[in-house]
């Protein structure tokens, strides 16, 4: 089993799994009973999209790691407009609950790294309450400075555990999880952001019904409204403007963008000459149409993710199927019959 995704696209700048939670989970399980090597797990939401957009560190510490996430719910329904098939909203005190879980089941150990030393002590009494028996390894506060990290990695590393959850602010976690995965010697590695202040009770999270339409953010907003309203106006405002350019790219209409050629051998044909290379593929009968290409339809992103788009090609309206009716039936057929007669006379000119 390979560590990395087979199912992997590039979604808004940053790369994307597309998995469901049963899967990751029997991956992990298998990769700790194996001994295989760290495996680290990040997200991707619309505040990663704006990282990502003003510092490409970011893009490539997501691109190196093993599973990358769709946390946030919108980003199913963009995804779903772009022509891909995200099966599965995982976020990340979600993830965090059902590998504390599995740990459970299967006498793995945890280790928590993050959050303040009062709100981790509840954090760690309340997981052992819903949790019995969980082999908790140990848990350390997130308020160290940058020196303290070999000292915090040795210790973690001489406990072993198989889960390490980081419970730090972004982008610190993502750093961290990157270039100290081999030191901290644990076989799973996720960032879970303020999940332990939630587990806690110190941050209520939002009813469900919210978390289901994509509105989580306004509850934090109404929570936190000084410190939360101009973080979500710029990153949901970046990863929307983002979103509308691969939108319109995804979406334009080719015929204004491509030039059409006359064919030969037939004057009323014309051909849509295709971007890229020229053979079609075997078990699809597309051509090979590169993402930058205006023809570069839901098919094609279909083809290379290997499942089926929720929204199908653009159908034309009853107006336009009226219009293209009329051309086949009455337009063509008559500048095929003035064609055939200029063609006799051109063949016969003592006539």
């Amino acid at each position: 089993m390979k560590s990395r995704s087979e199912k992997r696209i590039e979604f808004l700048g940053c790369p994307l799994d597309c998995m469901t939670s049963t899967e990751l989970l029997e991956e992990l399980a298998v990769g700790i009973v194996q001994k295989q090597p760290p495996r680290v797990i990040q997200f991707v939401n619309a505040n990663k999209v704006a990282m990502v957009r003003h510092d490409s560190t970011i893009g490539a510490i997501l691109r190196r790691a093993d599973y990358v996430l769709a946390d946030g719910q919108p980003m199913l329904p963009m995804a779903a407009l772009l022509g891909w098939r995200v099966p599965e909203r995982i976020d990340g005190i979600g993830l965090m609950q059902k590998l504390l879980g599995l740990a459970q089941r299967r006498h793995f150990s945890v280790y928590l790294l993050g959050a303040r030393q009062d709100v981790l002590d509840e954090c760690v009494r309340r997981i052992r309450e819903d949790f019995p028996g969980l082999d908790l390894a140990g848990w350390h506060h997130g308020y160290f400075s940058e020196a303290e990290i070999p000292a915090i990695a040795a210790e973690i590393r001489a406990k072993a555990p198989d889960f390490l959850f980081l419970g730090l602010g972004s982008p610190m976690k993502e750093r961290l999880a990157d270039e100290w995965r081999e030191q901290l010697g644990a076989r799973v590695i996720q960032g879970v952001g303020g999940s332990f202040d939630v587990i806690a009770g110190m941050v209520k999270r939002a009813p469900m019904w919210m978390q289901r339409c994509g509105m989580e953010w306004l509850y934090r907003i109404i929570q936190e409204p000084r410190r939360m309203f101009w973080r979500y106006v710029k990153t949901n405002g970046a990863c929307l403007w983002v979103f509308s350019v691969a939108f319109w790219k995804r979406w334009r209409v080719p015929s204004r963008h491509v030039p059409f050629s006359v064919s030969s051998r037939d004057p009323l044909r014309t051909e849509l000459p295709i971007a890229g290379s020229t053979h079609n593929d075997s078990s699809s009968g597309l051509p090979d149409v590169p993402r930058e290409s205006p023809c570069y339809c839901t098919k094609h992103a279909a083809r290379e993710v290997g499942n089926r788009p929720i929204y199908g090609s653009r159908k034309p309206s009853a107006k336009l199927r009226t219009r293209n009716s009329r051309i086949r039936r009455v337009i063509l057929p008559r500048y095929r019959k003035a064609g055939r007669i200029a063609w006799q006379r051109q063949k016969k000119p003592g006539r």
